[in-house]
């Protein structure tokens, strides 16, 4: 009798589970937030249903082992309601996006936002249900129920120490990605279910952490009066442990180890992008001359495009709101407060940064739509090599030739040099737009984001000055070690003269005395060789080290400067308008 395995293979798991997290770091932000929400709600309910199957006196103090077992068995409905409607967990998440991203099937800001919006809708998921539904609802008002939650929160947060909770995050995320990966890899229904349950029922009885879970049972635990508890130790070690150690375990132990073994194939692939050091600066006004050959409509269309960009790319008033806030709470001094502020500070920059980075892609998308592509034109924020690549330009490079005054570098200067017979001229006009009747909010992040500029302009004015310091430093070390190597040659000929003289003179008429002169030339030589070869040791390390270091940074500083660059329309989709990592 032959036993056939109705599933999915591993390979074909991943490659579900990749597509998975491609829909998922493509969901509107919203859907993506009132979907972790519902997630949120639904393992709640679980958790509460685990706290009340706990709640025994008799077998707490004589079978500890059997009712956490017993509860166990009944937590699991939780994650089957959820994999089932669709609804997304952040710890899910860990994996489907982490595998998505390696794929390269999305960035990884995209990914790292997923993550951002799922966590906070699942904790406002979890704290409704522990407020209106079990608060005030007073399911576990009364005691032995009370009592339970107050225990069962206490040997979760105060007992375990920072290490052993984060530990215990990722052998629980480990399982509960696998079990996402079981509800996959089963095509019935019933094989889903089952697929889910086990892995669940496995982390559960272990007592490992789960931060969705600790999102009710601690709240919940400080609702009815745990006296050992506080929002901050929550934070502590609820949150911070827990959410670290299941990043670790689902997009590590699971997502990256089975991306490994089943859709790596071999090839050679870069797991972490680069980062650009800075964003996109603030546009200044600009008045152009017609772009030959089909400018688009006229000048004034061009400058309200800009304009219009520069107000997309601005950050949410209200996220430098929340980023003020946290910097005012910073100043109270208990480690909590100081905590929340961070918490708030890096959330807030986080969103910030890719709330601007889709506003700008939405509406460039929609710029070439509308206002370009009729005129056969495509408009995009490139960076400098992007930016040269699209004029037809190929030269990149940052020869030692072009040096100016005092051997200074200008990285944006140079390029314009290089590119100017490629791309129309630009006239800047410094005066540009009052604040007018703009919200006061807008007015705030406006200035926000002029100071920010003007602070980001005068770092990279000091680092090229220290370029012309360093560049100046190694031309006066090039002209002191060239001179002393040409000393060395001058000994050489010296020698060779003198050996020359010897052999017409007296000791030069017998063999062995040829032999003498020889023999001493020969020693003279090696030794202005080695010589030689310590000057010329010397000005690698002095000078030409040195100039590499310079060109290396000046090619960053240089990467950091952003184009709106408008060329003819390629015919290619309008997927890469903004330039990505």
């Amino acid at each position: 009798m032959s036993v056939s395995l109705d599933a999915y293979s591993p390979a074909e798991v991943l490659e579900f589970v990749a597509r998975a997290g491609v829909m998922k770091g493509n969901m509107r932000l919203d859907k993506v937030f009132l979907s972790s929400v519902s997630a949120g709600c639904l393992l709640a309910f679980a958790c509460g249903t685990s706290l009340s199957t706990n709640t025994s006196s008799w077998f707490q103090e004589n079978a500890p082992g059997l009712i956490r077992t017993i509860g166990a068995l009944v937590f699991p409905y939780g994650l089957c309601m959820i994999i089932l409607t669709g609804a997304d967990l952040c710890t899910g998440t860990f994996m489907f996006t982490t595998v998505a991203a390696l794929q390269r099937q999305i960035p990884w800001w995209k990914m790292l936002l997923h993550w951002f919006v799922t966590f906070w809708g699942n904790l406002c998921g979890s704290l409704f249900v522990v407020a209106i539904i079990f608060g005030y609802g007073e399911i576990f008002s009364a005691d032995p129920y009370k009592s339970e939650v107050i225990s069962y929160a206490t040997k979760k947060q105060v007992t375990p120490a920072f290490q052993q909770i984060f530990v215990r995050g990722i052998g629980c995320n480990w399982l509960v990605c696998l079990a996402c990966f079981f509800g996959i890899q089963g095509r019935d229904l019933a094989s889903k279910i089952i697929g889910i349950w086990w892995p669940i029922f496995g982390f559960v009885s272990l007592g490992l952490d789960h931060v969705v879970a600790n999102m009710t049972f601690i709240p919940l635990g400080i609702w009815l009066g745990a006296p050992e508890i506080s929002v901050g130790l929550y934070i502590w070690k609820g949150i911070i442990p827990t959410l670290l150690g299941n990043i670790v375990g689902g997009a590590i132990f699971v997502g990256t180890y089975y991306w490994y073994m089943y859709l790596l194939q071999g090839e050679s692939l870069t797991l972490a992008g680069l980062r650009r050091g800075q964003n996109i600066p603030h546009l200044p006004r600009l008045n152009l001359p017609a772009l030959p050959p089909r400018p688009p409509h006229n000048p004034t269309t061009f400058l309200t495009f800009l304009d219009a960009l520069n107000a997309v790319w601005l950050a949410s008033p209200y996220l430098q709101l929340a980023s003020a806030s946290g910097n005012l709470l910073s100043f109270v001094p208990t480690l909590e407060f100081q905590l929340a502020a961070l918490g708030i500070q890096v959330a807030a920059e986080c969103g910030s940064i890719l709330v601007s980075r889709i506003r700008t892609r939405a509406f460039l998308r929609a710029a070439n739509e509308e206002v370009f592509a009729p005129r056969g034109l495509r408009v995009r924020v490139l960076d400098t090599r992007g930016m040269l690549g699209s004029g037809g330009c190929r030269r990149f490079g940052m020869g030692g030739e072009e040096k100016g005054e005092g051997g200074g570098f200008d990285p944006v200067g140079r390029r314009m040099e290089v590119i100017g017979e490629f791309v129309s001229p630009v006239v800047v006009d410094e005066g540009g737009q009052g604040d007018g009747d703009k919200g006061w909010l807008k007015r705030v992040a406006e200035r926000q984001e002029r100071w920010f500029t003007g602070r980001q302009n005068k770092g990279l004015v000091g680092r090229r000055k220290k370029a012309i310091k360093a560049i100046g430093e190694a031309e006066v070390a090039e002209r002191e070690v060239v001179g002393r190597m040409e000393g060395v040659r001058g000994e050489m000929e010296s020698v060779k003269e003198r050996a020359e003289e010897r052999l017409l003179g007296p000791l030069g008429e017998t063999l062995q005395g040829r032999g003498i002169i020889h023999d001493d030339l020969g020693r003279e030589l090696r030794r202005l060789e080695r010589k030689m070869d310590g000057l010329v040791k010397e000005r690698e390390r002095r000078v030409t080290r040195r100039v590499q270091r310079v060109e290396k940074r000046e090619r960053k500083i240089a990467q950091k400067v952003m184009w709106v660059v408008v060329t003819e329309d390629d015919g290619v989709g309008m997927g890469d308008d903004l330039y990505e990592d």
